[in-house]
């Protein structure tokens, strides 16, 4: 249909895999009427489509271009001055591109509030290709949500920007850091980090070339630190390692091989080809130390660590808690290799009310194996694994079953003294090993309380001056109560 001459056949100012997606679009604009190019975010949509521009002498225009013709015109003819402008556009040239289409849509939808006519971007893109097609033009049109196509019955020719690889990744670093980017390691960075953009590197770039040093290691310290999307707040962790975990060594020794391992040495899981677990269950009694496995793994795996728990609220809105758990799921992936850990999962599936909910994990977990089930691990925290659906621990999802026990003698003694460490001289003058056998079936959770109760009651005789002449006796009075406590909870629960 149209031939375009002098076109080049590598760009330099392309990655690729953004060098594909304009072959293509250069290819189909020859021989359709119209094109539109998806791409997510931060892939290089905008810098694709003016390089075929350029290379085509077409036009380009976007939502900035709309809104300088839209001045003085009622918002409720942005679609009508839309058509008016690409028809303008056709006029002196055969190719137009128009770019981020979303914007077009989103301008509309508060223009229309919920009277947007559902047929809305169809109707445009119909009147548009008809256009086009009457005076032998090509419109291409640029698209961050796939979504947005299916809403057009006249389908246009698509193409998508393939996902970076390594190679997308050093002409990246080579863009934004010229001859420094001998000094890093591209590929480590690709295993660790395989699902960042163009923005994100250009971000890291800059931040790597701030003093002069560019190194891998200050590109590693910032992905680990900022650079990749975590849903929790590191710094509001409490500051916690695995090895604080006493009593469940083989449990421990699980999680470094099977989880962080993998995770944390990317040299040598590329070298031996190794994986984190795809799905992992802690199981067990309150207090054992679930969540505090949960809140160390945050801590030291920072940007790949996503949690779901009881703080999304599935009563209030369900719409949102869904859209929020696929969103994480979206940047876990993106984030990968990375951990999903969802804490007291028989609380959060509990009930009639969250009996869709568990259906919605299956269809996000089958997401995950279908695309990535070797680069993200989801773990989940039980008490009771019997109320737990049987879907979602099958064998298959479940690949790794972990036991979080009560502790023994000894090692209830050595967590008392791990806790009261800090403590005056005075208060940790006891015999650990006497309340640690006094403690029959308390939780790590419960001895904790212990050391807190003691120091409380500690602090308030301080207080009034009637300090006890025996250290022992501020914790035998948080036992005592402890007990009682505990008593009370079971006759409730028996009722």
């Amino acid at each position: 249909m149209r031939a375009y001459m002098g076109l080049a056949s590598e760009n330099p100012s392309l990655t690729p895999a953004q060098q594909t997606a304009f072959d293509e679009i250069i290819s189909a604009s020859k021989e359709t009427h119209l094109v539109a190019l998806f791409s997510p975010k931060g892939q290089g949509k905008s810098t694709v489509l003016r390089a075929v521009s350029t290379a085509a002498g077409g036009v380009y225009a976007n939502v900035e271009d709309l809104l300088e013709a839209s001045n003085g015109v009622s918002p409720l003819g942005i679609e009508d001055t839309f058509f008016r402008l690409v028809q303008q556009m056709m006029r002196d040239n055969d190719v137009v591109i128009f770019d981020d289409i979303d914007f077009l849509v989103r301008m509309a939808k508060e223009a229309y509030s919920q009277f947007l006519r559902a047929t809305y971007l169809n109707s445009v893109a119909v009147a548009i290709a008809d256009e086009a097609r009457s005076k032998n033009k090509c419109v291409i049109l640029g698209f961050g949500d796939s979504d947005l196509l299916s809403s057009i019955q006249r389908q246009p020719r698509s193409v998508k920007i393939p996902e970076f690889t390594s190679q997308d990744y050093t002409a990246l670093f080579t863009i934004f850091l010229g001859d420094r980017v001998k000094n890093i390691d591209v590929e480590a960075i690709y295993r660790y980090a395989p699902k960042l953009n163009a923005h994100h590197i250009r971000l890291a770039a800059h931040m790597a070339a701030e003093n002069g040093n560019v190194s891998s290691q200050r590109l590693f310290d910032y992905f680990r630190s900022s650079g990749l999307a975590s849903n929790v707040e590191v710094d509001l962790v409490r500051d916690v390692e695995l090895s604080d975990l006493k009593g469940v060594d083989d449990v421990v020794r699980a999680l470094e091989v099977h989880v962080a391992l993998p995770l944390e040495r990317d040299d040598i899981a590329a070298e031996l080809g190794l994986h984190p677990k795809r799905g992992v269950l802690l199981y067990g009694p309150p207090g054992t130390g679930k969540t505090t496995i949960g809140r160390a793994l945050a801590r030291r795996l920072r940007g790949k660590f996503f949690k779901i728990d009881g703080t999304l609220n599935a009563d209030i809105r369900p719409d949102i808690f869904y859209e929020s758990v696929r969103a994480l799921f979206e940047e876990a992936k993106r984030n990968a290799p990375s951990v999903i850990f969802v804490d007291d999962a028989d609380v959060l599936f509990s009930g009639e009310a969250h009996r869709g909910l568990y259906r919605y994990f299956l269809t996000l977990l089958d997401g995950i194996e279908s695309e990535s089930a070797d680069r993200v691990c989801f773990m989940l925290t039980a008490m009771d694994v019997a109320t737990l659906p049987p879907a979602l621990i099958r064998s298959g999802r479940v690949e790794l079953w972990l036991e979080m026990r009560l502790l023994d003698v000894a090692a209830r003694e050595q967590l008392l003294v791990n806790a009261a460490t800090g403590l005056p001289e005075w208060l940790k003058s006891v015999d650990w090993m006497h309340i640690a056998e006094r403690t029959e079936g308390f939780a790590g959770a419960d001895l904790l309380r212990v050391i807190e109760d003691a120091k409380m009651r500690f602090a308030f005789d301080q207080k009034r001056e009637t300090v006890s002449a025996n250290a022992f006796d501020y914790y035998d009075r948080a036992l005592v109560e402890l007990q009682a406590n505990k008593e009370k909870q079971r006759q409730v629960v028996a009722v």
